[in-house]
């Protein structure tokens, strides 16, 4: 009984020793630097180390954070913690460490259980979490592997492009772009939560995400229609980059394939042929609408300033395309498929062989050159390129009906020295030598007039020419030698 008391006794001796043992070791030890021995930090010793100093530890593995989200094994997007919108909190993580330093240094069983135990600590919450950011970042558009729908068979074009097959059906890529950020975000917290975060996260996306279903195989129709689809494919290829351009001066008209494509077929053995005629015929007639101007009403501005008008039957000079000419040479241009650059086929010559014009720029079709003669005024002007080459007095047609200068636009028909004129009948029958003679309508044309010593005024009401413009010799001579077969000659 003595023996059962003493042991008794001593066992209690020996816990209340211990106890305070503990007790002294706790107070005496609990205010030593930093964290207990045994502590680790997302499994790295820190033991002694203050929370200021591990809270930068943390700030450099969230800097350096980086997720990777793969699809089959290969990297579609990578993205660093700033721009998945997370943005390290220092004030957050160090008050969070302080709050686990406080625990293991004011609670005795902490204490303890730290120093036998160890303990890992991860820092959950030192974060702050921008969500638009984080779903701007994380986001199926910005994947290196663009983002395919589902695709029913189909024509696709061959290596060459020459010709069109069936592909088959293929199921896309596409994905469910909130499931997928959830997904993330959800593996993103537990690597936080781990404090598994000094590494690459790795993130496969899983085969619920997808959104895309299997593309239709049926193939009958496609099958059905694949030579009549080849048969476009090889007029298009053929006539889609022709281009005929018809030239007007410096400026142009572009018949382009696209259009001529629309006129396109196939006769019954499959030649290709012009199966809209009239489509080609309408065509021509338009051109020729906006660029004829022989034999149509026509304006002129005068070296004055005015305007004047030239009645269709008076206007011999200017273009006029050859329709029926031109339908047959666009016809032969479009079926050699040889882009070309041209002038529309003209009328060229009256039925004496003289020319109808001289040359245009667009619808200018004198192009700044002319002669322009005025009856009130007795004056003839001469440009060239736009300049004025001289300028004169004249004398026209006696102002009678046998021998009056006709007004209108005409082409000068030829030059030529040294001519005798004859005409007449009569008492009006006369004959003269010119050294510069320039024929334009109807036997009347410029020329020199040796015979008389003054030009202008009113001579021409008492003493005109017989229908020609006199001029004196050096005005004469100077035109021929600068004045080209076709230009303009303008009398009003």
């Amino acid at each position: 009984m003595k023996k059962s008391k003493i042991r008794l006794i001593i066992l209690l001796i020996s816990v209340f020793l211990c106890i305070g043992i503990s007790i002294y070791y706790f107070y005496d030890n609990r205010d030593i630097h930093g964290f207990l021995r045994g502590t680790h930090l997302n499994y790295i010793d820190v033991s002694g180390k203050m929370s200021d100093e591990l809270a930068e530890s943390v700030s450099e593995n969230y800097q350096n954070f980086t997720i990777q989200i793969t699809e089959s094994g290969n990297n579609v997007l990578e993205a660093k913690a700033t721009e998945l919108g997370l943005t390290y909190d220092h004030e957050n993580a160090v008050n969070l460490l302080n709050a686990k330093l406080l625990s293991q240094k004011n609670n005795f069983f902490e204490f303890y259980r730290v120093l036998f135990l160890g303990e890992n600590i991860t820092i959950k919450n030192a974060y702050i979490f921008d969500e638009s950011s984080f779903r701007h970042c994380v986001s199926s558009n910005n994947f290196t592997i663009p983002r395919e729908a589902s695709k029913d068979a189909r024509y696709e074009l061959n290596s060459t492009k020459t010709e069109y097959i069936i592909a088959d059906a293929t199921t896309g890529n596409e994905v469910d772009d909130i499931a997928l950020q959830d997904y993330v975000l959800e593996h993103i917290n537990k690597a936080v939560e781990s404090g598994n975060i000094n590494q690459t996260l790795v993130i496969e996306i899983p085969k619920e995400i997808y959104t895309s279903t299997p593309g239709s195989n049926d193939k009958k129709e496609l099958e059905a229609n694949l030579h009549a689809k080849n048969l476009e494919l090889k007029l298009e290829n053929k006539y889609k980059d022709l281009t005929i351009a018809y030239t007007f001066g410096k400026q142009q008209q572009i018949l382009s394939g696209n259009t001529i494509l629309n006129w396109m077929g196939y006769d019954k053995d499959e030649n290709i042929i012009i199966a809209d005629q009239n489509a080609l015929k309408q065509y021509v007639s338009d051109t020729a609408k906006k660029y004829d101007s022989l034999w149509l009403p026509r304006s002129f501005k005068t070296t004055d300033g005015q305007i004047i008008s030239i009645d269709s039957s008076k206007n011999a000079y200017g273009y006029k395309i050859d329709q029926d000419a031109e339908i047959r040479q666009l016809k032969q241009d479009i079926l050699s498929a040889n882009s070309i650059s041209r002038e529309p086929i003209y009328q060229r010559d009256t039925s004496y062989g003289n020319p109808y014009f001289l040359r245009r720029n667009g619808l200018d079709d004198m192009d700044g050159t002319y002669v322009e003669v005025s009856i009130s005024q007795q004056h003839i002007w001469f440009y060239k390129n736009h300049k004025l080459v001289v300028e004169s007095a004249c004398v026209t047609g006696k102002l009678t009906k046998e021998r009056h200068t006709i007004t209108g636009a005409y082409p000068l028909a030829y030059k030529q020295r040294n001519r005798t004129l004859t005409g007449g009948s009569g008492a009006n029958r006369y004959s003269s030598k010119v050294g510069y003679w320039m024929p334009f309508n109807l036997g009347q044309g410029l020329h020199d007039a040796t015979w008389r010593n003054k030009f202008g005024g009113d001579i021409y009401i008492r003493s005109g020419s017989h229908g020609c413009v006199n001029l004196p010799v050096y005005i004469a001579k100077t035109i021929y030698e600068n004045i080209e077969t076709g230009t303009a000659i303008v009398i009003y």
